[in-house]
């Protein structure tokens, strides 16, 4: 991996994590400050919102606050991280459907015009364990290894 490569993202924490299961929000922010991985905090977010809630009843309102959320971390010119896997598939599928469907995206940016938000579609939801495999890469985090288990069967 190119040393000079940025590894910046912002860090989108949901709502189970930070209350339910604090070690994991520390434990990622100790292993990205350990591989010289900056997190910025993305103010104002929410909950992502929950898969099986939103967007279960009603989609525009699903898509509209998963695309605000985005927005956070395209207002950054950063990619958004998260260490959730029910934000990463909302964020991911939102993206996605935006990018996808052109009405969408239309309709969720009159939505979003009425708080000042706009949602372009310029960055990646990303998951932790992505960020890790693909933008670090295997050769990359080889160099953190501080034991190796050569005999460990």
């Amino acid at each position: 991996m190119d040393e000079k490569k940025n590894l910046k993202y912002g860090f989108f924490l949901g709502c189970v994590a930070p209350n339910r299961y604090p070690m994991i929000e520390s434990s990622i922010r100790a292993v990205f400050e350990h591989l010289n991985a900056e997190i910025v905090e993305l103010e104002g977010a929410s909950c992502c919102p929950a898969p099986g809630v939103f967007r279960a009843f009603h989609i525009p309102t699903w898509l509209v606050i998963a695309a605000r959320n985005i927005t956070l971390a395209e207002e950054l010119g950063i990619d958004i991280v998260t260490g959730c896997n029910g934000c990463y598939g909302t964020l991911r599928d939102a993206w996605i459907e935006l990018e996808e469907k052109p009405e969408l995206k239309k309709m969720v940016n009159e939505h979003l015009a009425k708080v000042g938000r706009q949602y372009k579609g310029s960055i990646e939801p990303k998951h932790v364990v992505q960020v890790l495999f693909q933008d670090m890469g295997i050769e990359y985090l080889r160099g953190f290894i501080k034991h190796k288990f050569k005999d460990l069967k």
